[in-house]
């Protein structure tokens, strides 16, 4: 995604002031609001504020493009702020506005995650947090944003001059800010409850494993390089099952592919005659192309499992850094009496031509 600089009529007195952009989902707004309400008050009107669905704040003007107006704004912005509730919502959107912020072309942008969990996005693995309900949390970030002459990029002033780390006036801001939203009422994260009922695995590859398969290469080369970068692919979800088929309990956090076809390798063969057949839906994928299904069958490694399963990439996600994700569920065949091929059923009313009876398929 190209980043294109802010539009020329930018108020050009409010493009001084350092500007704070609020991600939220709408069912959020209210935290978001005291949230916006808490950086205009505590600065003395010192740093603007960016929230779409606030009237009084600074939004999408009536008539303008929703996408040019958000680039114009997280072009601008010096702190991104993340309203993060439940785990099991709908982020997309949010994390478009946080990828188009976050991107190397723009201007320097810090993000801070206000999470009402001890956990924040996965995308954000690794970034602190401002806990909701953790006053220590919110009193570090208060004074930060306060009386650190450093925390906007390229602003190089405190919001709050005369304040000072801890003095009575940050202390009290925070507990405020603190209060405040803690009595916002958080929704209960929803109980899920599910079960596997095909083996399925989650592989994340990197943006710069997406530039090694987009890069110019033919085909044969391109299809020898994704089943590379596939082997190197962290493993970013998986179930009981996915762990199974492979001789595993369960998945480690850091797993990769390839460790997984390294077990499978160690009890049938060196070279997985199925791998080319995955790797070739995934290269599909990168490409942003419908992958092409096909059926080369594999083994599980639970030597209890006589079921044949056949890797479909089923989804393909990718983010505005180009980093992709590609959901495989494993897709179980049964096999004819003579334990040669696998039964596949056909419409009786459209027969594969020549044949009178169920396909079969080639079991690698």
């Amino acid at each position: 995604m190209t980043t294109t600089a802010p539009s020329p009529d930018l108020d050009e007195t409010a493009s001084r002031r350092p500007l704070v952009f609020i991600s939220h989902r709408h069912e959020d707004k209210a935290l978001a609001d005291v949230i916006g309400k808490f950086l205009k008050r505590s600065s003395g009107g010192r740093v603007e504020v960016y929230q779409s669905s606030d009237a009084k704040s600074v939004g999408p003007r009536a008539g303008g493009y929703l996408s040019d107006q958000l680039k114009d704004a997280l072009w601008r912005a010096g702190l991104l702020i993340l309203v993060y509730t439940r785990p099991q919502a709908d982020w997309s959107w949010c994390m478009y506005e946080c990828g188009l912020a976050l991107q190397p072309d723009t201007p320097d942008t810090i993000l801070k995650v206000f999470t009402c969990d001890d956990a924040g996005p996965p995308q954000f693995e690794g970034r602190v947090l401002v806990k909701i309900k953790d006053r220590a949390d919110v009193l570090r970030f208060t004074n930060d944003f306060l009386t650190d002459s450093e925390f906007f990029p390229n602003f190089h002033e405190k919001v709050a001059p005369g304040f000072n780390p801890n003095d009575a006036s940050v202390v009290d801001a925070a507990d405020q800010l603190f209060e405040q939203m803690c009595a916002i009422p958080v929704p209960d994260p929803e109980k899920i409850e599910d079960w596997p009922a095909y083996p399925f695995l989650q592989i994340e590859l990197t943006a710069a494993d997406v530039a090694r398969v987009t890069s110019d290469m033919t085909q044969a080369e391109r299809l020898e390089t994704t089943i590379a970068v596939m082997r190197e692919a962290r493993i970013t979800d998986s179930d009981s099952e996915g762990a199974r088929i492979f001789g595993r309990r369960e998945i480690e956090p850091d797993a990769t592919f390839g460790s997984l076809i390294k077990g499978w390798c160690d009890t049938f063969a060196p070279d997985p005659p199925w791998e080319p057949a995955l790797a070739q839906q995934v290269m599909r994928g990168v490409q942003w192309a419908w992958p092409d299904l096909r059926w080369d069958l594999m083994r599980g490694v639970d030597s209890r499992d006589a079921t044949l399963y056949g890797p479909v990439v089923t989804r393909v996600r990718r983010w505005p850094s180009k980093r992709m994700q590609f959901d495989v569920c494993f897709c179980p065949f049964g096999l004819i009496d003579d334990g040669s091929h696998v039964r596949i059923g056909v419409p009786q009313d459209a027969p594969a031509p020549g044949e009178t009876n169920a396909p079969a398929r080639r079991v690698g």
